[in-house]
């Protein structure tokens, strides 16, 4: 635009002494003359050095452009292509200087535990004919080693490919402030399980214990853990379960800051390995459990009984809802839910493999880790 402006001043009349201070000001303010220049209002140029407009003033109104503007509603609709650093959906990083604006529209608050820590939100692009909703997420970090370690952990996930697994589409940063952006889903595991009976597909059910173990399965042929492994980190979209995002944490021990909230916290005990709730080192045998826990409220709506009762079953007696606490109780229901038929009329042999299915559980669940079954055995 700057090499071509002299010349169309030129051939709109404008004489050396106009050129130049436009010039100058179109310098000090290129966003702003390119948004004129978008317009075809070569006009405003000379009227916005005279009213002193500046790029420090975006975004404008409609109200700070009449007079100097040919068409001010115009300009108004095209500032936000000058203002946006673009942001694409392709799963790459962007790194945006605090007065840069972030191609986004917030759409609603998913969850805001600490907003100096971490929170989550719905947003939309801006610049997209796109109307989808996509979830995202930040975390704060305290200090660059902290954020160069989080980055590192993105560009890792980044690098999973896998159809039960949460596509990452965009990272951004701005200060010590890192954002990714996945998806957004119909709801989480964690919604389902407090589906009414009826509305339970047992057959549904089923195919995602499948998805799901082999997702697993595939994140441990990569070397990598889940170690968060809950209802609300198992995603629903349709027919499609996946985990969600999982494993950043923004310390250099890799250990996530304890900011989650009361509930979300309770959630990480009632699945979390026993191993993992004395503090000793948990290996890839405690995504084991946690997964085992999954598939036991999973058998436990196949078989037509809810998720709740099972809670209540296996804390009556230490008014601990965790299984790691009760895992006598656990086995115990497992056994249970053997003897019953299930929610639809199925015949012999699909009973028979459910019950292999609940037999396979049950060696999910055993409170020393070496004596879990490998993933490549599910």
């Amino acid at each position: 635009m700057m090499r071509m402006f002299p010349d169309t001043c030129l051939k709109n009349g404008w004489d050396s002494a106009q050129i130049q201070r436009a010039y100058s000001w179109a310098l000090r303010n290129q966003k702003t003359a390119w948004m004129f220049w978008l317009c075809d209002d070569l006009t405003a140029f000379r009227k916005a050095h005279i009213y002193g407009l500046e790029d420090d003033n975006l975004p404008f109104d409609e109200n700070q452009l009449t007079g100097i503007a040919e068409d001010p509603a115009r300009a108004v609709g095209l500032q936000w292509k000058v203002m946006l650093k673009e942001l694409p959906q392709t799963g790459a990083h962007v790194e945006y200087s605090s007065r840069d604006r972030v191609p986004l529209r917030p759409v609603d608050i998913i969850d805001v535990q600490s907003p100096a820590v971490k929170g989550s939100d719905k947003v939309r692009w801006l610049d997209s004919s796109d109307d989808r909703v996509y979830a995202r997420k930040w975390i704060v970090c305290d200090t660059s080693d902290e954020k160069k370690l989080l980055l590192q952990q993105l560009q890792d996930l980044k690098k999973i490919k896998h159809p039960n697994i949460a596509n990452i589409v965009a990272t951004y940063a701005q200060g010590h402030k890192v954002f990714l952006i996945t998806h957004m889903a119909n709801c989480s595991l964690e919604s389902y399980f407090q589906l009414p009976s009826e509305q339970v597909n047992s057959e549904q059910v089923l195919t995602w214990i499948t998805d799901l173990t082999h997702a697993l399965e595939y994140l441990h042929e990569q070397k990598m853990q889940h170690r968060n492994i809950r209802p609300r980190k198992i995603l629903i979209d349709g027919t499609r379960i996946y985990f969600a995002t999982f494993g950043l944490c923004n310390s250099e021990n890799g250990t996530p800051r304890t900011t989650d909230s009361r509930a979300s916290a309770q959630e990480k005990y009632i699945y979390a390995a026993p191993e993992t709730t004395t503090r000793r080192k948990s290996g890839r045998s405690g995504d084991i459990f946690s997964l085992g826990c999954i598939f036991a409220n999973m058998m436990t709506l196949v078989k037509g009984q809810t998720v709740f009762n099972f809670q209540s079953y296996r804390s009556r007696a230490s008014h601990d809802s965790s299984f790691q606490a009760n895992t006598q109780p656990v086995s115990a229901w497992m056994q249970h839910l053997m003897t019953l038929g299930g929610l639809q009329r199925r015949g012999e042999r699909t009973v028979s493999l459910e019950n292999d299915m609940l037999a396979l559980v049950e060696r999910m669940l055993p409170p020393e880790p070496a004596k879990r079954i490998k993933t490549k055995k599910l």
